[in-house]
């Protein structure tokens, strides 16, 4: 069976640094799925590169960090990082039953999604496809700051139902209006597709 806080390289990084990390590998997992890292924590990750497919996923699937927090006021930061590979996470099986039963939420290019991260100098050209807040760069961000950031990826959110009220999918982020975000020098060059 799958588990949370799956990485490519790392699964939960708290209160650490990770550098010069290179994925190549295909990942299956549920919640928190990254290129690099599952799970990350006040910490810090600079020059690192995902080359593997995330294939499956439930929530917060990043193709360099899956979810990413503060912890006591410490924002993590990511720098320098770039990812190549595609996220095209399906619903996992649980039990004999696909859970949820909508497609996966909160997928981003770089990072699924956020409450506290600086993200500079980093890329993704990744295609993506998920359900609700789905966006190139942060699939859904409550904090934090993007800097000279890219996304050249393809964009697509496919959703019914409940779900599609509050989808949400773009180049770069989905923020819903939180105060504490900054967006700088930052370009979405990718197709941006929402169905359903």
């Amino acid at each position: 069976s799958y588990s949370d806080n799956a990485g490519g390289v790392v699964g939960s990084l708290d209160n650490s640094i990770l550098e010069n990390a290179i994925n190549f590998g295909s990942i299956k997992a549920l919640n928190s799925v990254g290129g690099i890292v599952g799970k990350m924590e006040s910490s810090i990750l600079t020059s690192c590169y995902n080359f593997g497919d995330i294939n499956e996923g439930r929530s917060y699937i990043g193709g360099i960090v899956g979810f990413s927090i503060s912890n006591n006021f410490t924002w993590s930061k990511i720098s320098q990082c770039y990812n190549n590979a595609n996220l095209y996470p399906q619903s996992t099986i649980v039990n004999d039953n696909p859970y949820p039963s909508h497609y996966p939420q909160y997928v981003g290019g770089l990072i699924g999604g956020t409450g506290g991260t600086i993200l500079e100098d980093s890329s993704n050209k990744g295609n993506l496809f998920g359900g609700a807040e789905v966006a190139g760069l942060v699939g859904r961000m409550t904090g934090g700051t993007i800097t000279n950031c890219v996304n050249e990826g393809n964009v697509t959110a496919l959703a019914s139902g409940d779900q599609a009220k509050n989808k949400g999918v773009s180049g770069i982020t989905n923020s819903s209006l939180w105060p504490n975000i900054d967006i700088c020098d930052t370009v979405n060059k990718g197709n941006v597709v929402a169905t359903g």
